[in-house]
């Protein structure tokens, strides 16, 4: 299981996926203390916060100062900025579904 987190200046989408792939939940996140403290509870009805992986495309601000904290996934933020230019998230040799 892991999260994705499509950061936004005033709201963020986030949507948890399951091993096999499907949507687990998806919801709206205001960019404010308390809407970040609540996504937080959320996303911790899916597991061990310190285990399930978020992605997310940027590498600094509020959101991943939460995310990074002891504890909830200090090293399971995986920055999407972080991929080689011209990666597109795919495993070598997956096609592009639909």
């Amino acid at each position: 299981m892991f999260a994705g987190w499509d950061w936004g200046t005033l709201t963020h989408d986030v949507t948890v996926i399951d091993d096999a792939g499907g949507k687990v939940e998806r919801f709206a996140v205001p960019h404010t203390e308390a809407g970040i403290a609540t996504a937080m509870q959320r996303l911790a009805c899916h597991g061990d916060p310190a285990r399930l992986p978020v992605t997310i495309e940027t590498t600094r601000g509020l959101v991943v100062d939460r995310l990074w904290r002891p504890g909830i996934r200090s090293s399971r933020c995986i920055p999407t900025l972080s991929m080689p230019p011209g990666h597109d998230g795919r495993r070598q040799g997956e096609e592009r579904s639909g």
